[in-house]
């Protein structure tokens, strides 16, 4: 089917020469942009979609996008007359907008859902829990001039969740998913691949650096030097990096934060980009973000499962296409747990 439809004020718009949505579970809002002609088939002429107005974005009947347009263009020549429109999940405000609180920006004893939410109701954003949230927060305060996505990142991060659209106008604070999309198969469903490796985020040694409040059993150094150490095997050059905790912790904690910086930047370091036809899996479901494929390309040296971290789909004139990006499920998973240390392979591609 492969149809995609803006729903703006009550109006379907179709017929697009263009048209690219992304959604990916590093970003809190989903974006689309498309391109078409401003006279439509079998309809009157609708008026201009102007920038700011409430939208829905749908491909073949499935809510995808769900937000405001933020930027219109219009372009016109001899041959053609074009109209370009730009937009985001209404979380996009959270990305953009600075946290003002209205109470001076310091909460107690509460919990990351109720902080979020405080945060996020003056833009009618809601959300939604899609994990265990963990304790509450002894204490959370905001650093001037974050945005209130940094915010609620930031805390998400605490307790090993991630802030995502949930492509209906919310936030969900989840976890790296575990739902099974399509498998990928070189010779089969796969247009074309890549797959990167970047050192350039990878360290020899991470050296993570926190303190706790002082307590009367422990003494000033105890206190105020705690640190852990985690090395990449993968690394052969001196290259030290310091992390500081972005919470009051103890030393098991400071040695996990250390370890899950150290298998993240690893594993983010090796990407595989895969190029499909269409919109849609082998079951028929649309490809999503946060999902896991099992992929298998001899040439790229790939056999095994790796995660969605970002899902781009288009149509153009080579027709519709869906580009995913991949990745190590650890990649993407802020949980700082302890994690066994694995030897580096000899494969060029072993991360993946």
């Amino acid at each position: 089917m492969n149809e995609l439809t803006l729903l703006v004020g009550g109006v379907r718009f179709g017929g697009w020469t263009e048209v690219e949505v992304v959604r990916g579970i590093e970003q809190a809002a989903g974006t689309f942009r498309v391109v078409y002609t401003d006279r439509w088939d079998g309809q009157p002429t609708p008026g201009p979609i102007q920038s700011g107005a409430a939208v829905q974005v749908l491909m073949d009947g499935e809510v995808v996008v769900t937000g405001h347009v933020d930027r219109t263009l219009v372009e016109f020549d001899a041959q053609r007359h074009t109209l370009t429109v730009q937009g985001r999940d209404a979380a996009g405000d959270l990305v953009d907008s600075s946290a003002v609180p209205a109470h001076g920006g310091q909460w107690l004893k509460t919990d990351l859902l109720t902080i979020a939410r405080e945060l996020a109701a003056p833009f009618k954003v809601p959300v939604a829990a899609g994990a265990d949230l963990g304790e509450p927060f002894d204490s959370f305060t905001l650093q001037s001039g974050e945005t209130v996505h940094e915010a609620i990142d930031r805390m998400a991060r605490m307790r090993g969740l991630l802030p995502m659209s949930d492509g209906r106008g919310g936030l969900v604070l989840a976890r790296a998913g575990t739902a099974t999309a399509g498998a990928l198969i070189e010779g089969q469903n796969i247009k074309a691949a890549r797959a990167e490796l970047d050192l350039t985020g990878r360290y020899s040694t991470y050296i993570c650096r926190g303190q706790i409040q002082a307590l009367d059993h422990l003494d000033a150094d105890t206190a105020y030097g705690l640190q852990g150490t985690a090395g990449d095997p993968g690394v052969e050059r001196h290259r030290p990096l310091v992390v500081l905790a972005e919470d009051q912790g103890h030393q098991a904690s400071i040695d996990a934060r250390a370890e899950w910086e150290c298998r993240r930047r690893a594993a983010r370091g090796a990407r595989l980009y895969i190029t499909v036809q269409g919109w849609r899996d082998s079951s028929g479901a649309l490809w999503k973000p946060n999902t896991r494929s099992a992929i298998r390309s001899p040439t790229l040296g790939v056999d095994g499962t790796l995660l969605i971290s970002e899902v781009r789909q288009t149509l153009d004139g080579e027709g519709t296409l869906t580009q995913l990006t991949l990745g190590q499920p650890e990649a993407f998973d802020p949980s700082p747990k302890k994690a066994k240390r694995r030897k580096a392979k000899a494969d060029k591609y072993a991360p993946l």
